[in-house]
């Protein structure tokens, strides 16, 4: 039996998060089934008995369709495995509730359609591989303290859709509203005050707010409101769409009664932004280039001070909207047969009298929605517009220059090698003609012989004498 580096290094960390009075235990949910797997199959909460004093759980927990009541854990810190239930979609039981007050890693919990839980409290909870869950419509849950999640599916009829400390979603996050509660309850509430990196989200249903102040980097948003009217959809700190650790492009796709669109300073995405506007909609970005950028329905204001240009664009609007020059200048560009109409006569004047800006400041944070109005925004002149230069609109870009330089050097080093090897050859001719003009010369060596012709050293011929 091995264990891995990580089940000991959660073990570890738990330990200080015990109860009083509880020391570390190990516990298995039974001997390893035939793929190898330890696997149980709860039928009564009388089960659970045997799980009392554990503080670490190895195994899978499945839920059968005779159990009923709750499933406490209280104790356990970390369950490595997985607390699941079967797609038997034509059985729909409740269960009361499932509680692990003392739980800080939990690899999963799968429950389909067919296991509804009414409470679920994980409120020390840190870190998750996944939440399958669906609820009644007045199900409640606590995951308070959760900073990191791999999935999460959660559809039901809860108002406060809160994550209060979740930092980083490393896949999916899907939040449905039951589709049974709509008009009764009221709108929901989606709060995410903590989120900074989420691999994509998905958000439909009633919405009353969506609050994501701190959210720097998403590969897809798709946000859906339904019937009642979303106040903003705000993203002040987004500035990236995930482009260098995802495999698939990214999308921005938000649609429904929206007033207010914020995609902070993101500059550029390699999958599409798309709104569909069915309400007067003012956007504000700092986009300079997207793979496709799609606006349609009531557009009442569209601030894209930095937008460059798109692989496809389309846009159109039941109003006369506020445009930034910019944005009339690349739609004329890329359709040179056509007038951008849906901006008003204001904005087509003023990009008549100004060239594309190819600077401008970025944008700051936008104001809190749930605090302060959207500022009203109108086409304004650029205090310093700079026109495009010969090089085109980006200049030369940093690549471009270190080829140059590169180029220059493999140059000067053949012309230095070129000169060098002429050098030796003038040199050589020069020792052969003066080779050719003294043949046949005796010339003299006037440095004496060590000997003279006797073979004496040159001071005995006195001597000889």
């Amino acid at each position: 039996m091995s264990i891995s580096i990580k089940s000991i290094f959660q073990l570890l960390s738990g330990i200080g998060a015990l109860p009083l009075g509880i020391s570390a235990r190990e516990c298995y949910t039974n001997e390893l089934n035939a793929n190898g797997k330890h696997s149980l199959w709860l039928y009564e909460a009388s089960q659970l008995r045997r799980f009392e004093g554990c503080t670490t759980i190895i195994g899978d927990m499945w839920i059968s369709e005779q159990f009923a009541g709750s499933i406490v854990l209280n104790g356990v810190t970390h369950f490595n495995g997985t607390l699941g239930a079967g797609h038997d979609y034509n059985v729909y039981t409740v269960l009361d509730s499932i509680e692990m007050s003392d739980a800080i890693y939990i690899k999963r919990i799968s429950l389909h359609q067919s296991r509804m839980v009414s409470e679920l409290s994980l409120p020390r909870a840190e870190e998750m591989g996944g939440l399958d869950l669906y609820q009644p419509d007045d199900g409640t849950y606590d995951l308070r303290g959760l900073k990191r999640i791999g999935s999460v599916y959660v559809r039901g009829g809860e108002r406060n859709v809160s994550f209060p400390s979740l930092e980083e979603i490393t896949s999916d996050v899907m939040l449905e509203e039951s589709s049974s509660v709509g008009s009764e309850r009221g709108p929901r509430v989606m709060h995410f005050p903590a989120l900074k990196y989420a691999e994509s989200m998905y958000l439909t249903g009633q919405i009353a707010s969506v609050y994501t102040p701190e959210l720097q980097m998403i590969g897809a948003m798709y946000v859906r409101a339904c019937n009642t009217t979303l106040p903003a959809v705000d993203l002040p700190c987004l500035s990236d769409s995930g482009r260098w650790w995802r495999s698939t492009p990214a999308h921005i796709n938000l649609s429904g009664p929206i007033n207010r669109i914020n995609l902070g300073r993101l500059q550029r995405i390699d999958g599409n932004i798309v709104v569909n506007a069915e309400v007067p909609v003012r956007i504000e970005s700092s986009i300079k280039w997207a793979k496709r950028l799609q606006l349609s329905g009531e557009l009442e204001a569209l601030n894209f001070s930095q937008f460059r240009s798109a692989g496809a664009l389309a846009i159109s609007s039941n109003i006369r909207a506020n445009c930034s020059s910019n944005l009339i200048h690349v739609y004329r560009n890329y359709w040179p047969s056509r007038e951008a109409t849906f901006c008003n006569e204001e904005s087509l004047q003023y990009a008549d009298d100004h060239m594309l800006v190819t600077q401008t400041p970025s944008p700051g944070p936008s104001p809190n929605p749930t605090t302060s109005p959207y500022p009203s925004w109108t086409p304004t002149p650029t205090p310093t517009p700079t026109p495009l230069t010969v090089w085109g609109e980006r200049g030369l870009s940093f690549g471009a220059w270190i080829g140059a330089f590169i180029t220059l050097s493999w140059v000067a080093i053949f012309v230095i090698a070129a000169f060098l090897m002429l050098r030796r050859v003038i040199l050589g001719r020069k020792e052969l003609l003066k080779a050719v003009f003294a043949w046949g010369e005796d010339v003299k060596d006037p440095t004496p012989p060590p000997y003279s012709d006797d073979g004496l050293p040159p001071y005995m011929d006195d001597v000889k004498g």
